[in-house]
């Protein structure tokens, strides 16, 4: 597959989460949310990795460790700052915490993670447009 594929199938995958993850919202459903913004958020940086340094990050790098794909993104981008690497984190967290915990995701995580998330997408969105 093309890089231009791959960036395109990345980019509908990461909407394809957000929609989910607001309809999870809507329908009271904070642990679902909690994991999809996480993915949407995922998407969005690997798409970021694809177009500014050719770097195709797959399954095989997310698998054995989310931490991972992380740190990686983190020191590929040089301008991924501590900010952005730090939402992505909570986000991490709270999906385990919403996939794997007794201790379920409520209302107000998700309404800061939702927040969290659109200034993600945003600086993403703004550093392809600006690098192009």
């Amino acid at each position: 597959m093309e890089s231009a594929e791959k960036k395109r199938v990345l980019w509908k995958k990461s909407g394809e989460n957000f929609d989910v993850s607001r309809r999870a919202c809507k329908d009271g459903k904070f642990n679902a949310a909690a994991s999809r913004f996480y993915y949407g958020m995922v998407f969005a940086a690997r798409a970021l990795l694809l177009e500014r340094k050719g770097i195709d990050i797959g399954d095989d790098i997310l698998w054995p460790g989310h931490d991972r794909f992380i740190r990686m993104a983190s020191e590929r981008l040089s301008n991924f700052d501590e900010d952005l690497r730090d939402l992505l984190y909570e986000a991490f967290e709270l999906r385990i915490r919403g996939d794997y915990e007794y201790d379920s995701v409520i209302r107000e995580d998700i309404d800061m993670l939702e927040k969290e998330s659109a200034d993600f997408l945003a600086v993403i969105q703004d550093e392809i447009k600006r690098n192009k």
